[in-house]
């Protein structure tokens, strides 16, 4: 396999990240411009944050799934989980079931309400998505999208090998 140069620039004699060229810092640059618009946008208009908006998807998706099989899937820690779902239920938008094997186990559906408020933040959603793909072709997204799929699992890779 082919190892592309390190990202690194010389200054006074010094080795420095060329962040033009630093993949996690465009990853990390990208998500948090995107993730702070959205954020303001949800907030306004539905008084949902982006975290509460990924628990959202993830119960559109999955109905009736566990709060750690939420933090798989969106690979966020349990105490953001928890509070989305505290803050969802709170509002009326998702709502708990104990499981008959453990009544201390969960399982989280959407309300009505809930669900109404997905689907209309989920226009947006898309809207945006399609926004910030704009002049891009199609086939590059999916190389892309390809690439992102590897990264993630590398992600997984080093956190099981530090």
């Amino acid at each position: 396999m082919e190892h592309r140069p390190p990202p690194i620039q010389m200054r006074d004699g010094q080795r420095l990240l060329d962040l033009d060229r630093y993949v996690p810092y465009f990853l990390v640059a990208v998500t948090n411009a995107i993730s702070r618009g959205a954020s303001r946008v949800y907030l306004d208009r539905f008084g949902v944050g982006i975290m509460e908006w990924r628990v959202m998807t993830t119960l559109a998706i999955e109905p009736g799934c566990a709060a750690r099989r939420i933090c798989r899937v969106i690979h966020l820690d349990k105490s953001a989980v928890s509070r989305s779902l505290a803050s969802l239920e709170a509002r009326g938008l998702a709502r708990p079931q104990a499981e008959r094997s453990d009544p201390r186990r969960k399982s989280w559906t959407l309300t009505a309400a809930g669900r109404d408020i997905h689907d209309r933040i989920l226009t947006i959603a898309l809207e945006r998505e399609s926004r910030l793909l704009e002049g891009v072709p199609e086939a590059d997204v999916e190389v892309f999208l390809t690439v992102m799929r590897r990264i993630l699992a590398n992600v997984a890779e080093l956190q099981a090998n530090p």
